[in-house]
């Protein structure tokens, strides 16, 4: 993080940016945190959607 030692409106300015910039660098963290566990989540239903399917085949297989 960058820090300043300049006064007036240009420090200001400079806090400014440097408060936007980690609120960005935030926001990008939670949806980066947000978007893991969505894949986490989707992967496990699709992991699990195929052992059924599996499960399915290997019953009738086994029936008949």
């Amino acid at each position: 993080m960058k820090t300043s030692t300049f006064k007036g409106k240009h420090g200001i300015q400079q806090i400014a940016r440097n408060q936007l910039e980690n609120f960005e660098l935030a926001d990008n963290l939670a949806l980066l945190f947000h978007t893991h566990e969505q894949m986490l989540m989707k992967t496990t239903s699709v992991a699990s959607a195929a052992f059924l399917q599996l499960k399915n085949i290997e019953l009738k297989i086994t029936v008949n």
